[in-house]
């Protein structure tokens, strides 16, 4: 499995930007969910993560403020697949290339196992 981490070319920082992916990410992952597509392995406050039938995840986490629980922020955005191709047949990879080039976030490949 590959490990590509998705972001900002500064990095995420609190702004519209980090909203716009966050809101993308649920407005895409949702509905699949609800159709039974994909699977939430984890859904807290601080962390989510979608996977699909073959394995392919996308894993983001938040940093919560102590005093403010609802005001997050992501922090991480991850995707484990076998193949990082925007024509890939996972809907976890075919959305998540979608959302990489629709908000120009840099990916890089940690692992290539």
């Amino acid at each position: 499995m590959k490990q590509i981490v998705l972001s900002p070319q500064n990095g995420w920082q609190l702004d519209q930007l980090n909203m716009n992916v966050i809101t993308e990410i649920y407005n895409t992952f949702t509905p699949l969910y609800e159709k039974k597509l994909v699977k939430y392995l984890t859904f807290t406050v601080e962390a989510s993560s979608f996977e699909d039938k073959d394995g392919n995840t996308l894993w983001f986490e938040f940093f919560m403020q102590e005093d403010i629980r609802e005001e997050g922020h992501l922090i991480k955005l991850e995707v484990y697949c076998k193949d990082w191709l925007k024509d890939s047949k996972s809907l976890i990879v075919q959305h998540a290339c979608r959302i990489k080039e629709k908000f120009g976030l840099t990916d890089v490949i940690q692992n290539d196992d």
